[in-house]
């Protein structure tokens, strides 16, 4: 009697536990909401595919940042080169000084990296991304097929960014540095 009353008991606990209310995944919720938002309310979204495929950790991002300004900082020395060698006074200073805000740029680029580095911080993931389809139906009943997107998503689960390229995932990144847009308001 004892041992069935035990059996009972745990098919019971089983039942009650698979039966529970399921807690969503909090990464297809921010996408879903984030594709809601540019398309409109669904009457179902079904993901059928969700995978990781990069994450970046804020050094990462500093030297994704870093390398670009350097990059844009040196076409601009060469430009102002080429314009001076053409007698085009006017516009080799208008992109020389292009060249002195990204050298600025980079310093201040370089306080944010220390900052982060003093607290221990440059280690620390600062966005996953990932590549998914979906199939979906709209309120107004318009089927939907996306495939193949990419969405930009912070650890607390912010979505930064959608987009068909994985590479355009990256463009508004930099604004997740701590001081990153102050350093542009000059």
């Amino acid at each position: 009697m004892m041992k069935r009353i035990l059996t009972l008991t745990a098919l019971a606990a089983m039942l009650a536990a698979c039966s529970g209310p399921k807690t969503e995944d909090p990464v297809k919720t921010a996408i879903q909401a984030a594709v809601a938002q540019q398309l409109g309310e669904f009457q179902y979204f079904n993901f059928t595919a969700l995978e990781l495929v990069d994450s970046s950790n804020f050094a990462q991002e500093i030297e994704r940042r870093r390398s670009t300004l350097e990059l844009r900082r040196q076409q601009n020395l060469k430009m102002a080169e080429k314009y001076a060698g053409e007698n085009k006074p006017r516009n080799a200073q208008h992109v020389r000084e292009k060249a002195e805000d990204d050298a600025r740029n980079l310093e201040g680029l370089a306080q944010i990296e220390q900052r982060l580095a003093e607290h221990d911080s440059l280690q620390l993931m600062e966005l996953y991304v990932y590549k998914f389809s979906a199939d979906a139906k709209l309120a107004n009943g318009t089927k939907s097929e996306i495939r193949d997107f990419h969405a930009g998503i912070t650890p607390d689960g912010r979505v930064i960014g959608l987009a068909q390229k994985q590479l355009a995932v990256y463009k508004g990144t930099g604004a997740l540095l701590p001081g990153y847009r102050e350093i542009f308001e000059d």
